[in-house]
Protein backbone atom coordinates (compact mmCIF):
# COMPACT_ATOMS: atom_id res chain seq x y z
CA UNK A 1 0.00 0.00 0.00
CA UNK A 2 1.31 3.46 -0.97
CA UNK A 3 0.42 6.18 1.55
CA UNK A 4 0.56 8.75 -1.24
CA UNK A 5 -2.33 6.91 -2.92
CA UNK A 6 -4.30 5.64 0.07
CA UNK A 7 -5.03 8.32 2.62
CA UNK A 8 -8.65 7.50 3.56
CA UNK A 9 -10.17 4.16 4.52
CA UNK A 10 -13.63 3.25 5.84
CA UNK A 11 -13.62 2.34 9.54
CA UNK A 12 -14.51 -1.36 10.00
CA UNK A 13 -16.28 -0.57 13.29
CA UNK A 14 -18.59 2.35 12.44
CA UNK A 15 -18.25 2.99 8.70
CA UNK A 16 -16.79 6.47 9.20
CA UNK A 17 -13.97 8.03 7.19
CA UNK A 18 -10.45 7.70 8.53
CA UNK A 19 -7.03 9.07 7.75
CA UNK A 20 -3.53 7.70 7.96
CA UNK A 21 -1.96 8.32 11.37
CA UNK A 22 1.18 6.15 11.21
CA UNK A 23 3.14 3.95 8.81
CA UNK A 24 6.41 2.09 8.85
CA UNK A 25 8.06 -0.64 6.77
CA UNK A 26 4.87 -1.61 4.97
CA UNK A 27 2.61 -1.37 8.03
CA UNK A 28 -0.14 1.28 8.26
CA UNK A 29 -2.58 2.59 10.85
CA UNK A 30 -5.65 4.81 10.30
CA UNK A 31 -7.71 6.86 12.76
CA UNK A 32 -11.49 7.02 12.35
CA UNK A 33 -12.82 10.57 12.41
CA UNK A 34 -16.21 9.40 13.70
CA UNK A 35 -15.55 6.90 16.53
CA UNK A 36 -11.87 7.62 17.21
CA UNK A 37 -10.60 4.05 16.94
CA UNK A 38 -7.28 3.44 15.22
CA UNK A 39 -7.07 0.36 13.04
CA UNK A 40 -4.27 -1.29 11.12
CA UNK A 41 -4.40 -3.64 8.19
CA UNK A 42 -5.84 -7.05 8.92
CA UNK A 43 -3.34 -9.82 8.27
CA UNK A 44 -3.31 -13.54 8.90
CA UNK A 45 -1.68 -13.59 12.34
CA UNK A 46 -2.77 -17.07 13.42
CA UNK A 47 0.81 -18.26 13.03
CA UNK A 48 1.71 -16.09 16.03
CA UNK A 49 -0.37 -18.20 18.41
CA UNK A 50 1.35 -21.56 18.25
CA UNK A 51 2.31 -23.89 21.09
CA UNK A 52 5.53 -22.00 21.84
CA UNK A 53 3.66 -18.69 22.11
CA UNK A 54 1.26 -19.95 24.76
CA UNK A 55 4.01 -21.69 26.69
CA UNK A 56 6.30 -18.64 26.63
CA UNK A 57 3.71 -16.03 27.54
CA UNK A 58 0.93 -17.83 29.40
CA UNK A 59 1.65 -21.34 30.65
CA UNK A 60 5.03 -20.50 32.12
CA UNK A 61 3.63 -17.42 33.85
CA UNK A 62 0.18 -18.84 34.67
CA UNK A 63 0.31 -18.05 38.41
CA UNK A 64 1.36 -14.44 37.82
CA UNK A 65 -1.39 -13.97 35.27
CA UNK A 66 -3.96 -15.61 37.52
CA UNK A 67 -3.13 -13.25 40.39
CA UNK A 68 -3.35 -10.33 37.97
CA UNK A 69 -6.82 -11.31 36.68
CA UNK A 70 -8.05 -11.95 40.22
CA UNK A 71 -7.07 -8.39 41.16
CA UNK A 72 -9.08 -7.07 38.20
CA UNK A 73 -12.16 -9.09 39.17
CA UNK A 74 -11.86 -8.03 42.82
CA UNK A 75 -11.65 -4.37 41.79
CA UNK A 76 -14.79 -4.74 39.67
CA UNK A 77 -16.69 -6.31 42.57
CA UNK A 78 -15.35 -3.90 45.19
CA UNK A 79 -15.94 -0.68 43.28
CA UNK A 80 -18.54 -1.26 40.61
CA UNK A 81 -20.77 -4.32 40.49
CA UNK A 82 -21.21 -7.81 41.91
CA UNK A 83 -20.26 -10.62 39.55
CA UNK A 84 -23.08 -13.17 39.50
CA UNK A 85 -22.82 -16.88 39.93
CA UNK A 86 -23.88 -18.72 36.82
CA UNK A 87 -22.71 -19.38 33.30
CA UNK A 88 -19.53 -17.71 32.03
CA UNK A 89 -18.13 -17.57 28.51
CA UNK A 90 -14.41 -16.88 28.04
CA UNK A 91 -13.86 -15.67 24.48
CA UNK A 92 -10.24 -16.19 23.48
CA UNK A 93 -9.61 -18.40 26.49
CA UNK A 94 -6.02 -19.21 25.48
CA UNK A 95 -4.31 -21.41 28.04
CA UNK A 96 -7.30 -21.24 30.41
CA UNK A 97 -6.10 -18.73 33.01
CA UNK A 98 -9.60 -17.36 33.56
CA UNK A 99 -11.18 -20.80 33.30
CA UNK A 100 -9.03 -21.82 36.27
CA UNK A 101 -10.34 -18.84 38.26
CA UNK A 102 -13.91 -19.70 37.27
CA UNK A 103 -13.43 -23.25 38.47
CA UNK A 104 -12.17 -22.02 41.85
CA UNK A 105 -15.23 -19.75 42.14
CA UNK A 106 -17.61 -22.59 41.17
CA UNK A 107 -18.75 -20.74 38.07
CA UNK A 108 -19.85 -22.81 35.08
CA UNK A 109 -17.46 -21.68 32.36
CA UNK A 110 -17.02 -22.42 28.67
CA UNK A 111 -13.91 -21.35 26.78
CA UNK A 112 -13.69 -20.51 23.08
CA UNK A 113 -10.48 -20.15 21.08
CA UNK A 114 -9.16 -20.69 17.56
CA UNK A 115 -5.78 -22.12 18.65
CA UNK A 116 -5.60 -25.94 18.66
CA UNK A 117 -2.47 -25.77 20.84
CA UNK A 118 -4.16 -23.66 23.52
CA UNK A 119 -7.28 -25.81 23.55
CA UNK A 120 -5.27 -29.02 23.79
CA UNK A 121 -3.69 -27.63 26.96
CA UNK A 122 -7.12 -26.61 28.32
CA UNK A 123 -8.51 -30.08 27.67
CA UNK A 124 -5.63 -31.62 29.60
CA UNK A 125 -6.86 -29.56 32.56
CA UNK A 126 -10.43 -30.83 31.99
CA UNK A 127 -11.83 -27.41 31.01
CA UNK A 128 -14.91 -27.19 28.80
CA UNK A 129 -13.63 -25.58 25.60
CA UNK A 130 -14.72 -25.22 21.98
CA UNK A 131 -12.57 -24.47 18.94
CA UNK A 132 -13.65 -21.89 16.41
CA UNK A 133 -14.63 -18.27 15.84
CA UNK A 134 -17.44 -17.20 18.16
CA UNK A 135 -19.80 -16.16 15.37
CA UNK A 136 -19.58 -19.66 13.82
CA UNK A 137 -20.39 -21.76 16.91
CA UNK A 138 -24.19 -21.36 17.28
CA UNK A 139 -24.12 -21.20 21.07
CA UNK A 140 -27.55 -21.07 22.81
CA UNK A 141 -29.28 -17.69 22.94
CA UNK A 142 -29.56 -15.90 26.30
CA UNK A 143 -27.58 -18.62 28.06
CA UNK A 144 -24.59 -16.81 29.57
CA UNK A 145 -24.60 -14.49 32.58
CA UNK A 146 -21.11 -13.06 31.97
CA UNK A 147 -18.84 -12.97 28.92
CA UNK A 148 -15.16 -12.07 29.31
CA UNK A 149 -12.69 -10.99 26.63
CA UNK A 150 -9.21 -10.51 28.06
CA UNK A 151 -6.79 -9.03 25.50
CA UNK A 152 -8.89 -10.32 22.61
CA UNK A 153 -11.02 -7.57 21.07
CA UNK A 154 -8.04 -5.67 19.61
CA UNK A 155 -6.67 -8.75 17.86
CA UNK A 156 -9.66 -10.09 15.94
CA UNK A 157 -10.60 -9.05 12.41
CA UNK A 158 -14.35 -8.67 13.04
CA UNK A 159 -15.01 -7.35 16.57
CA UNK A 160 -18.44 -6.02 15.54
CA UNK A 161 -19.56 -9.55 14.63
CA UNK A 162 -18.22 -10.80 17.94
CA UNK A 163 -20.17 -8.24 19.99
CA UNK A 164 -23.35 -8.95 18.01
CA UNK A 165 -22.99 -12.64 18.78
CA UNK A 166 -22.22 -11.92 22.43
CA UNK A 167 -25.38 -9.83 22.63
CA UNK A 168 -27.34 -12.81 21.33
CA UNK A 169 -25.89 -15.43 23.69
CA UNK A 170 -25.95 -13.31 26.86
CA UNK A 171 -29.04 -12.87 29.05
CA UNK A 172 -30.86 -9.53 29.12
CA UNK A 173 -29.03 -8.04 32.11
CA UNK A 174 -25.79 -9.94 31.49
CA UNK A 175 -22.33 -8.44 31.80
CA UNK A 176 -19.42 -8.24 29.37
CA UNK A 177 -15.91 -7.61 30.69
CA UNK A 178 -13.42 -6.38 28.10
CA UNK A 179 -9.72 -5.88 28.84
CA UNK A 180 -7.59 -4.40 26.08
CA UNK A 181 -4.46 -2.25 25.62
CA UNK A 182 -4.91 1.50 25.85
CA UNK A 183 -3.33 3.25 22.86
CA UNK A 184 -4.03 7.02 23.01
CA UNK A 185 -3.18 9.56 20.31
CA UNK A 186 0.02 10.48 22.12
CA UNK A 187 1.37 6.97 21.66
CA UNK A 188 1.02 7.22 17.88
CA UNK A 189 2.73 10.61 17.98
CA UNK A 190 5.67 9.06 19.85
CA UNK A 191 5.72 6.13 17.42
CA UNK A 192 5.99 8.58 14.52
CA UNK A 193 8.98 10.23 16.19
CA UNK A 194 10.72 6.85 16.39
CA UNK A 195 9.95 5.76 12.83
CA UNK A 196 13.63 6.18 11.95
CA UNK A 197 14.39 3.08 14.05
CA UNK A 198 12.06 0.98 11.85
CA UNK A 199 10.94 -0.65 15.12
CA UNK A 200 8.26 1.81 16.24
CA UNK A 201 5.56 -0.78 15.52
CA UNK A 202 6.70 -2.60 18.68
CA UNK A 203 5.17 0.28 20.69
CA UNK A 204 1.86 -0.34 18.93
CA UNK A 205 1.87 -4.17 19.05
CA UNK A 206 1.58 -4.22 15.25
CA UNK A 207 0.94 -6.54 13.39
CA UNK A 208 -0.57 -8.64 16.22
CA UNK A 209 -2.92 -5.82 17.23
CA UNK A 210 -5.44 -4.66 14.65
CA UNK A 211 -7.64 -2.22 16.64
CA UNK A 212 -6.29 0.42 19.01
CA UNK A 213 -8.68 1.87 21.59
CA UNK A 214 -8.68 4.48 24.31
CA UNK A 215 -11.48 5.04 26.82
CA UNK A 216 -13.77 7.13 24.60
CA UNK A 217 -13.46 4.96 21.49
CA UNK A 218 -13.96 1.75 23.49
CA UNK A 219 -17.07 3.20 25.12
CA UNK A 220 -18.48 4.26 21.73
CA UNK A 221 -17.74 0.85 20.25
CA UNK A 222 -19.59 -0.96 23.02
CA UNK A 223 -22.57 1.43 22.92
CA UNK A 224 -22.91 1.21 19.13
CA UNK A 225 -23.16 -2.57 19.44
CA UNK A 226 -25.83 -2.82 22.12
CA UNK A 227 -24.04 -2.43 25.46
CA UNK A 228 -24.05 0.28 28.11
CA UNK A 229 -20.72 0.81 29.85
CA UNK A 230 -21.14 0.33 33.61
CA UNK A 231 -17.56 1.39 34.27
CA UNK A 232 -14.25 1.78 32.54
CA UNK A 233 -10.90 2.06 34.31
CA UNK A 234 -7.23 2.03 33.40
CA UNK A 235 -4.49 -0.12 34.85
CA UNK A 236 -0.94 -1.22 34.15
CA UNK A 237 -0.39 -4.48 32.33
CA UNK A 238 2.11 -7.05 33.56
CA UNK A 239 5.55 -5.88 32.33
CA UNK A 240 7.01 -8.29 29.79
CA UNK A 241 10.21 -8.50 31.84
CA UNK A 242 8.33 -10.20 34.68
CA UNK A 243 7.04 -12.81 32.22
CA UNK A 244 10.23 -13.42 30.27
CA UNK A 245 13.50 -12.22 31.79
CA UNK A 246 15.86 -11.05 29.07
CA UNK A 247 17.87 -7.89 28.26
CA UNK A 248 15.40 -7.02 25.49
CA UNK A 249 12.40 -7.12 27.81
CA UNK A 250 14.32 -5.29 30.51
CA UNK A 251 14.81 -2.50 27.97
CA UNK A 252 11.10 -2.62 27.08
CA UNK A 253 10.27 -2.41 30.78
CA UNK A 254 12.12 0.91 31.08
CA UNK A 255 10.57 2.09 27.82
CA UNK A 256 7.10 1.35 29.21
CA UNK A 257 7.97 3.32 32.34
CA UNK A 258 9.04 6.24 30.14
CA UNK A 259 5.87 6.06 28.06
CA UNK A 260 3.74 6.05 31.17
CA UNK A 261 4.84 9.64 31.84
CA UNK A 262 3.29 10.75 28.55
CA UNK A 263 0.55 8.21 27.90
CA UNK A 264 -0.58 7.08 31.35
CA UNK A 265 -1.48 3.48 32.11
CA UNK A 266 -1.19 1.08 29.22
CA UNK A 267 -4.30 -1.08 29.64
CA UNK A 268 -7.97 -0.67 30.44
CA UNK A 269 -11.04 -2.64 31.46
CA UNK A 270 -14.64 -1.94 30.48
CA UNK A 271 -17.58 -3.60 32.22
CA UNK A 272 -20.68 -3.42 30.06
CA UNK A 273 -24.32 -4.44 30.39
CA UNK A 274 -26.56 -5.55 27.56
CA UNK A 275 -29.06 -2.90 26.48
CA UNK A 276 -32.64 -4.20 26.58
Amino acid sequence: MDTNKVQILICPLCGGDSRSTWNEAGYYAFRCKRCGVVFSESRNNTFLYDKNYFYRWYIRSAQKRKRYLKKILKKIERKYTKLPEGNYLDVGCGAGIFLDIAKQNHWKAVGVDISPAALAYCRQKKFNVIQGHLSELSLPSGYFDVVVLFDVIAHIENPVDYLKEIKRVIRDDGLVIIKTPKHPSRLFYIARLFKFTRKSRVLLHIPAQIFHFEETSLQKFCFMNGFNVVCIFTLDDIPGFFLKKSPVYMLLFFLQAFLKIFCGRNSMVAVCQKKI
